[in-house]
């Protein structure tokens, strides 16, 4: 058996209005079909492209959103096993309002929803993606305490 090692990298695209954008994956996504997901993917380790820079060329293929500056990485998850060394960072990035953007989606999701960040842990209830959990019970146990850029108020 191979061992598996990879870098997932997801953002957490969010408004004035305190509104994130959740996108779900088509039903015919190899892993967890018709659950909901942030934008991202995987770090092209053979490339020695950055975290960073997976997180915003992933941004963009999946929505057609390009991240802007600044964007910062609010946590890292490590999961490792005998099978498996599995890096997940987790990134914020702010915009003035998500209504005011045209999102594209890839064929990896079927559709997308605006969602107040107090009404994330609604989604959690049906989740198999623990990754996705966690990233849903983090945002919703420290967004008070996380610093965020205060020039759209999102304190």
């Amino acid at each position: 058996m191979n061992y598996l090692r990879k870098h997932v990298v997801k953002v957490l695209i969010i408004d004035a209005e305190k509104r994130c954008l959740l996108l779900f994956r088509s039903k015919s996504h190899p892993l967890y079909g018709g659950q909901i997901d942030f934008p991202g993917g995987l770090v092209n380790i053979h490339d020695s492209e950055t975290a960073l820079e997976a997180c915003v060329r992933e941004t963009y293929e999946e929505t057609g959103i390009t991240l802007r500056a600044p964007v910062k990485k609010i946590f890292r998850h490590q999961v490792k096993t005998k099978e498996e060394d599995i890096t997940y960072d987790f990134y914020i990035n702010e915009v003035i309002s998500l209504s005011d953007l045209a999102i594209i989606l890839s064929n990896e999701h079927a559709g997308y929803q605006l969602v107040k960040i107090n009404e994330l842990q609604e989604f959690n209830t049906c989740l198999t993606d623990n990754y996705i959990k966690y990233a849903i019970n983090y945002i919703q146990n420290n967004l008070i305490s996380l610093k965020f850029v205060t020039q759209i108020g999102i304190n």
